[in-house]
């Protein structure tokens, strides 16, 4: 019995050996929590990048849809812009000629065709999203207007426009082309 007390007691020290083994080989609870720590603060700064790409993306789209809109919107500018040079003509022609002194009936007919053809062409460029700029007896706006040159005009305050040399234009309020404005001094 004594050769079995003595390896139940070499047993028993085996065990509670493995035991403080058991207990010097924990992890330091200190040393887990850095780990814990550092990994959450990595999992914030993955999200938070992940946040901002989202945003990123999506701000993009939303950039890109702009400008699409605005491509599609403001897509016959050029042309605008080239066709005024034509109305300025045609308004030329128009304020030349006073019709109380036209004597000749196929002149008059003629002349009545020509102001309904550009009545028409203003129209057609109003659907259009065209305005014109025509700010005769307004105060001058720098956005709007292009000051040709500047006149001294009893009853005039100063920095009102008191000539148009040229129409401006408008697309959808973008301005296309300023009016070319005389401006009281």
């Amino acid at each position: 019995m004594a050769q079995n007390d003595k390896s139940f007691v070499d047993k028993l020290k085996g065990k509670t050996s493995n035991l403080e083994d058991n207990h010097t080989n924990k992890p330091d609870v200190n040393q887990e929590n850095n780990n814990t720590e550092s990994m959450l603060q990595e999992i914030a700064d993955w999200k938070d990048k992940a946040q901002r790409i989202a945003a990123e993306l999506v701000n993009t789209q939303q950039r890109m849809n702009r400008d699409k809109e605005d491509a599609v919107k403001y897509a016959s500018s050029k042309f605008i812009s080239e066709l005024a040079l034509c109305m300025d003509s045609f308004f030329i022609a128009l304020n030349s000629i006073d019709e109380s002194s036209i004597a000749d009936e196929s002149f008059k007919t003629f002349f009545s065709g020509y102001k309904m053809m550009i009545s028409n062409v203003s129209k057609l460029l109003e659907k259009h999203g065209v305005k014109t700029i025509n700010p005769i007896n307004e105060k001058f706006d720098p956005n709007y207007h292009e000051a040709v040159s500047r006149v001294k005009v009893e009853g005039y305050d100063p920095g009102i426009v008191v000539n148009v040399f040229g129409n401006g234009y408008t697309l959808n309020d973008r301005v296309i082309r300023p009016a070319m404005v005389v401006v009281s001094e």
